[in-house]
């Protein structure tokens, strides 16, 4: 498979970066269209409007965009951007019907009012006190299905972790992540800090690796 680019996302990806998120939000599946909207709003949206230059893509020979990164440098400052610039619209929007209603929109609801567990607040005390203190930035991987087990995501977050320590965030990086992803995210050096049963039978993890 020829070698993809690896650079920051434009402004122009984003459509694509919103498709793939969607494309592989069910362990590696298409969730179905009608969730569409709301899903990418809810996990791209911040990244798009709060940290675009935190954000790469991986672009294949042909100019076509086949996985994507985004990531943060400071988790705890990006989660209080984010209430305030991304929730807070997303929920006015939610109650004058710009989204219809489904799973995806009854979980942010909920867990928005404290009324449903959220994952990364259901990791231990001590687990959340050390990310904070030594694992501070955060990313998220995604590609296409033809495109994995290339080296792409690997790629993807060197550039990541290269950028964090050029631009003098010399913390670790920390993930949240199913079953599915450990292996790989295993290989590009994070180890697992906490492991949790989220609901009866869906293990998640959070795992870290060093700067």
């Amino acid at each position: 498979m020829p070698e993809a680019l690896i650079r920051r996302a434009l402004p122009e990806d984003w459509s694509k970066i919103r498709e793939i998120c969607c494309k592989t939000a069910q362990a590696g599946a298409e969730i179905a269209r009608e969730r569409w909207p709301f899903f990418a709003e809810l996990w791209v949206g911040p990244y798009q409007r709060l940290l675009p230059e935190w954000c790469y893509v991986a672009e294949s020979p042909d100019g076509e965009v086949v996985a994507y990164l985004t990531g943060c440098p400071e988790s705890r400052k990006f989660a209080a951007a984010r209430a305030i610039f991304h929730s807070i619209p997303l929920f006015v929007k939610i109650l004058t019907r710009r989204y219809d209603w489904n799973g995806d929109v009854s979980r942010f609801v909920r867990r928005t009012l404290r009324l449903a567990r959220d994952p990364e607040r259901s990791f231990s005390r001590r687990a959340r006190r050390l990310v904070q203190g030594n694992y501070p930035a955060h990313l998220h991987v995604n590609a296409e299905a033809s495109y994995r087990g290339a080296g792409i995501g690997q790629k993807l977050v060197e550039r990541f972790i290269i950028d964090l320590k050029e631009r003098g965030f010399s913390s670790g990086t920390h993930i949240i992540c199913g079953s599915g992803p450990v292996k790989f995210y295993q290989r590009t050096g994070f180890e697992t800090l906490e492991r949790l049963e989220f609901l009866p039978g869906v293990p998640i993890y959070l795992m870290g690796r060093r700067a």
